[in-house]
């Protein structure tokens, strides 16, 4: 939980204090003793009875911050250690918590300059736009004017890229830790609909919960919704049904009468996260029963659009169920114009950006095909239900193959045969078994591997496991596979990265006051005059760009979703000034052309360029490179 500076300041001054009279403190602080009242206030919200009071001033209980910092050394978060990112999405959230802020405590308070606060609100008004709010600025005092249904969905947006368990949230937002019971709340509607026959996954409960707990801290702080008409046909639904009951649960809890129009909008919150439908009986005999034959055949078309683009042959019935499904319940949120969070879009974008790419294709098609907008909250579950089927179909292809060498001792060798296959069957093929006496060196070159029972002579394949398979034999063999695996992978991208990056296509420049979009422009006027692309090609560049921001923290990656060129490039574009791109500052853009032959090394390419990139020193070392030559020396040095 993140406590501001002057409430930092506050609890060093009573720790080196015994007790100090809130008029001291606030001559310490430069502030009101009004304000200090509502610091203590704060103080004790996150961390109860920490700043004790009495008719004498305040102390600290010393015994419960001993204890705070041995739970948790980091749990006094100072937001002088945050990113512009986290310390932007603290400023919305004091400005929703408040009618009214001065803007120079919020400089004090975030530890910046007055400067960079004004740069933060002006990078915020661009931002805020495409959530239908404005943040005005009026005698130094900033605050957010729009729908107060608007300042709760952005509430929602930041919690949910926060992460439920995140601890970079204000006293507005301790609603998501103890102090409204998340996990109690969470048990008990997902009981509430569990009675009613009415079924949620957790991402969708989670959606629910959230929605009720911000629900129920902005109604406790006379911030409401503005009356809404509820007829007869909309109050005899079966969410409607469920709202009543959530409502009933939360007025008892939390000692509040919520008003109709928190529960119209509660209703419309359960029935686009929810569904009536039991989906585990759903198989692919039985789905045209529960499912309609337009969201069957949409589902039909995203898979044989991938299957076809991305050269996968492995979707299977399973995976046609669970992503039918999926896009039933995606399309009923289109249509209601509603979101579901995904609090984990930006893990699954930076740890599986080609299988995130997958996810932005199917978006894509989606949009053009049937004229709808799909975010990327859609679009990284759409990565997860890809995701997770390809990772099983690498777990199942991802094998060594090996060559088992045995003493004819009785038939020992069997069991140790059958304890390594069971120990190693997801990544070793043992694919022929001999005795010493037939063993050939010229069979080398058929393996990977070769698992002796006894030491003939010594090669760098060789693995000696004797007779029995111990621990440190193992060991052995998982650290030779790794080995094998790594250098193989190493060797690929090497390859494959040569045949991409081009030395004519290599650019230095001092970049100022440039979009992305005209970097964008730049770099694809210098490929369609060097040849490779044609002048349509800015035009998918700038769609996938649209669509998600191809910067990974200070990299970006812009490439074509559908474009096809006649020569798989990357143009390294080096800026010795940030330039803005998405929500993060990058020096270095690398943008990809890819021939439709070589899709197979581009999700090789692309998962180790993030890997690699994604960490800033890295970059870092990169833009200090003198020529293109030491560029790639220095890219391939950096694969680990």
């Amino acid at each position: 939980m993140v406590l501001n500076a002057k409430q930092e300041l506050l609890i060093e001054l009573l720790k080196e204090n015994e007790t100090l009279t809130g008029e001291m403190i606030a001559n310490s602080l430069n502030v009101s003793t009004r304000k200090i009242r509502k610091y203590v206030h704060a103080i004790n919200q996150t961390f109860d009875s920490l700043v004790l009071s009495s008719n004498r001033g305040y102390v600290l209980n010393k015994e419960k911050y001993t204890s705070i910092y041995q739970a948790q050394p980091d749990t006094l978060e100072s937001i002088a250690n945050f990113s512009p990112g986290q310390r932007r999405d603290y400023l919305i959230q004091v400005m929703l918590a408040e009618k009214t802020t001065n803007i120079f405590d919020l400089a004090d308070e975030c530890f910046v300059s007055l400067a960079t606060i004004e740069s933060d609100l002006q990078n915020l008004k661009k931002r805020l736009i495409k959530n239908n709010l404005e943040i005005q600025i009026k005698q130094n005092h900033v605050s957010i004017l729009g729908d107060e249904l608007d300042k709760r969905k952005l509430m929602n947006e930041i919690i949910g890229k926060r992460n439920i368990s995140g601890n970079t949230f204000t006293n507005e937002m301790k609603i998501l830790i103890d102090y409204y019971k998340f996990d109690d709340i969470s048990s008990d509607i997902r009981n509430i609909m569990l009675s009613y026959d009415i079924f949620a996954n957790d991402y969708a409960l989670n959606a629910i919960v959230l929605h009720v707990v911000i629900m129920v801290d902005r109604f406790k702080n006379k911030k409401e919704l503005p009356p809404q008409y509820i007829n007869d046909d909309f109050s005899k639904s079966l969410s409607y049904q469920v709202a009543i009951e959530i409502t009933n649960l939360i007025n008892s809890t939390f000692n509040i009468t919520i008003s109709d129009s928190e529960i119209y909008q509660l209703t419309l919150v359960i029935d686009n996260n929810t569904s009536s439908i039991d989906f585990s009986i759903i198989n692919a005999e039985n789905i045209s029963d529960y499912i309609d034959d337009e969201i069957i055949e949409i589902a039909k078309f995203l898979m044989g659009k991938i299957e076809r683009k991305f050269y996968i042959d492995s979707l299977d019935e399973n995976f046609f169920v669970k992503f039918t499904i999926h896009v039933h319940n995606l399309m009923n949120r289109v249509k209601a114009n509603h979101t579901t969070i995904n609090p984990f879009k930006l893990q699954l974008k930076n740890q599986n950006p080609f299988i995130y790419d997958i996810a932005v294709y199917m978006a894509y098609k989606l949009q053009k095909k049937y004229d709808i907008t799909i975010n990327e909250d859609e679009i990284s579950y759409f990565a997860i239900h890809v995701g997770g089927h390809l990772q099983l179909i690498n777990q199942k292809s991802m094998k060594l193959k090996a060559i088992f060498v045995y003493i004819e001792y009785y038939d020992l060798h069997n069991t140790l045969i059958k304890e390594i296959n069971n120990t190693f069957n997801d990544r070793l093929e043992i694919i022929r078994i001999l005795p010493v006496s037939e063993y050939d060196i010229n069979l080398e070159d058929a393996s990977d591997i070769i698992l002796m029972s006894e030491t003939i002579k010594e090669s760098p394949k060789h693995i000696y496991v004797g007779h029995f398979l111990t621990p440190r034999i193992v060991e052995d063999i998982q650290t030779r596979i790794s080995l094998i695996i790594s250098e193989y992978y190493k060797e690929k991208f090497k390859n494959i990265a040569l045949n991409f990056f081009n030395k004519d296509l290599y650019a230095v420049k001092a970049t100022t006051n440039y979009t992305r979009f005209d970097i964008i422009k730049w770099i694809t006027k210098q490929t369609t005059k060097f040849g490779y692309t044609s002048k349509y090609f800015i035009h998918d560049i700038i769609d996938r760009e649209k669509l998600s921001s191809t910067n990974f923290k200070t990299v970006a990656i812009p490439h074509s979703l559908s474009t096809t060129v006649e020569k798989s490039f990357i143009y390294t574009y080096l800026s010795k000034e940030p330039l803005q791109w998405g929500d993060s500052s990058v020096n270095l853009v690398l943008l990809v052309g890819v021939n439709s032959n070589d899709m197979n090394n581009f999700s090789i390419l692309f998962d180790t360029l993030v890997e690699i990139l994604i960490n800033p020193v890295n970059v870092s070392y990169l833009l200090e490179s003198e020529s293109y030559t030491m560029f790639i020396e220095r890219l391939f040095s950096l694969y680990k």
